[in-house]
């Protein structure tokens, strides 16, 4: 049997975990899809896990994401200066 050391969550697309940062990415229900928001430094990147497809991609911040979260259709980010921005699909709000 065939063991592995590394992360079992992200084997099958290998591409996809280039394309995070350390902070912890989140997952949500929208509307029939469930999402996860991953950050990639000063943006995030929102995926469908049925498909691993981009469905959103936030604008650049001046800062660093450090967490990510969500709350309905809402996805919060904290940043470095310990501001939080929250975010409707891909729009400030």
């Amino acid at each position: 049997m065939k063991t592995h050391s590394g992360s079992l969550l992200f084997e099958p697309f290998k591409a996809l975990g280039f394309f995070t940062s350390e902070v912890p990415f989140c997952l949500y229900k929208s509307d029939q899809d469930l999402l996860l928001a991953a950050s990639v430094g000063q943006a995030f990147y929102v995926y469908n896990t049925k498909k691993l497809n981009l469905v959103y991609m936030s604008a650049c911040l001046k800062e660093r994401i450090t967490c990510i979260k969500n709350d309905k259709d809402l996805v919060y980010t904290g940043l470095d200066s310990g501001a939080i921005v929250s975010w409707k699909k891909m729009h400030k709000v």
